[in-house]
């Protein structure tokens, strides 16, 4: 399993975050997936849970970003007044 997930076309899933059209769903899922794999693989190697405080953070930066994808095009709209 591990063996699958470090040869992975990883370019490929860059092309597809970075290209912009994709639909918000598929770019939450592969956001939400790839958290999860992350997490499954620590688990895997028993290294000791995070703290309560960290989980709620990491929790909180993945709402977060979920809301910057769905949102996107108004965030860069109020970004472009800034920049």
């Amino acid at each position: 399993m591990i063996h699958t997930i470090l040869n992975a076309p990883w370019s490929q899933f860059y092309d597809v975050m970075a290209d912009g059209q994709p639909p918000m769903i598929l770019r939450i899922l592969l956001v939400n997936t790839l958290f999860f794999i992350l997490f499954v693989v620590r688990r895997a190697r028993g290294v000791r849970a995070m703290r309560q405080s960290t989980a709620i953070k990491v929790q909180a930066l993945l709402v977060v970003s979920n809301m910057l994808i769905l949102f996107q095009s108004e965030v860069q709209q109020v970004l472009g007044r800034f920049i």
